[in-house]
């Protein structure tokens, strides 16, 4: 279950703001992770690290004349007769391919700031793993990744790509977004993402809580309507499954089936409990569980039961 948004102290005003809260609406300072405080960031270097120390043992076969300097090279000239510079990446392209996605990074408005390719011993594939800064925006993203999967398709090498996407406002300072990768047949699979990705998606999650306390807005009103007295209502603690895979539906539904429900969740919902206490028909003031559903595809809430 995740929890609903946390609330932590702006680290320039001191007021209260949601931990997932890209800036603090009181200062308008940004609340930055940085991607190495991300496991699979460091999964991601241990992959480019291996890359390289193969890559490095063959670096002494090099032939310069493959690779003649830019000095050697012809320069176009524009309709005045000036020259035109060739663009230069500020990071180091080893393959043709590497180059073509420095491209499509670059005509995104992106910024390419690491590449390695990788081969597996004994696999003909090779694997290009990359970062790349850009608008936070679903769009932005998929273009990116669609655009891969057509220079994927139509090269001749085997290769597929990881990436990892961050927003490009944020700089160095930039937390991870999203990890997606193009496999071979040019298949797009995004693997995980960040609650702060502005996907759509991502939008209606972050709309249904409340960045004060993280009670879920629209469930509140319904379990707080069907309490013997409203204004003892307490919010504790508000958790949720994300409904995001098949097995997951199947677990939640398996769980209302087994307690006697009759609701069902949808891949693209919300499984939400919520703990509260409130006072009971004689006055007592108890602890309680609600459970909820949040529908992403009507934009309705339920509230199954109060336990």
């Amino acid at each position: 279950m995740k929890r609903a948004p946390k609330i932590i102290q702006c680290k320039t005003c001191n007021q209260e703001i949601s931990a997932n809260a890209k800036s603090c609406p009181h200062c308008g300072a940004k609340n930055k992770r940085p991607f190495y405080k991300k496991w699979w960031f460091w999964l991601i270097v241990a992959f480019i690290v291996i890359g390289a120390a193969s890559s490095g043992n063959d670096s002494g076969s090099t032939d310069d004349t493959t690779n003649p300097p830019a000095s050697s090279s012809p320069v176009d000239s524009d309709t005045t007769g000036e020259p035109i510079e060739e663009d230069t990446p500020d990071i180091e392209l080893s393959t043709d391919f590497e180059r073509s996605v420095y491209d499509i990074v670059k005509e995104n408005n992106g910024e390419l700031t690491s590449i390695e390719t990788v081969t597996s011993e004994g696999s003909e594939e090779a694997t290009v793993i990359a970062s790349i800064l850009c608008e936070n925006d679903e769009n932005v993203v998929n273009k990116i990744l669609s655009e891969t999967s057509e220079a994927i398709k139509n090269n001749t090498t085997n290769e597929s790509a990881i990436f990892t996407f961050g927003d490009i406002e944020d700089g160095d300072d930039a937390t991870a977004l999203v990890m997606a990768g193009v496999y071979s047949d040019g298949t797009i699979d995004i693997s995980s993402m960040s609650i702060d990705y502005n996907s759509e998606r991502n939008n209606w999650i972050r709309n249904q809580f409340s960045a004060w306390d993280g009670s879920h807005v629209e469930l509140e009103k319904l379990i707080i309507s069907n309490l013997n007295d409203e204004k003892s209502y307490e919010h504790i603690e508000t958790t949720y499954r994300d409904i995001a895979t098949e097995d997951d539906r199947d677990e939640i539904n398996q769980i209302l089936a087994d307690s006697g429900y009759t609701q069902r969740v949808e891949v693209g919902d919300l499984f939400i409990q919520t703990q509260f206490s409130a006072k009971n028909a004689f006055g007592g003031v108890i602890k309680n569980t609600a459970f909820g559903i949040a529908s992403y595809s009507d934009n309705t809430i339920t509230l199954i039961d109060i336990g």
